[in-house]
């Protein structure tokens, strides 16, 4: 996993539940999907967004809070990484 960007499997797990979602998701949406607290994920996504997998994204209805949105860049490691695990 980490030769495809991820240091922390649970990364590739928090990356994975966004590359299948539908529609940007509320930090609090992925840690309720998760089963995780909200700080425990804020620290997650810290990472994942300094290594450019994530980015954060203004919410218009509710300036409180942002989107997490999968970049481009996370969309192929995460595709990556699930390819290899298949392979192994």
């Amino acid at each position: 996993m980490q030769s495809q960007g991820f240091t922390v499997l649970g990364d590739y797990g928090l990356a994975a539940l966004m590359r299948r979602s539908p529609a940007p998701l509320l930090l609090r949406e992925i840690a309720d999907l998760l089963r995780l607290t909200r700080p425990g994920v804020t620290g997650r996504i810290d990472r994942l967004a300094a290594q450019g997998i994530v980015e954060r994204q203004p919410n218009d209805a509710d300036k409180r809070s942002v989107f997490i949105v999968l970049t481009t860049t996370g969309e192929r490691l995460v595709d990556s990484a699930f390819d290899q695990l298949m392979a192994a």
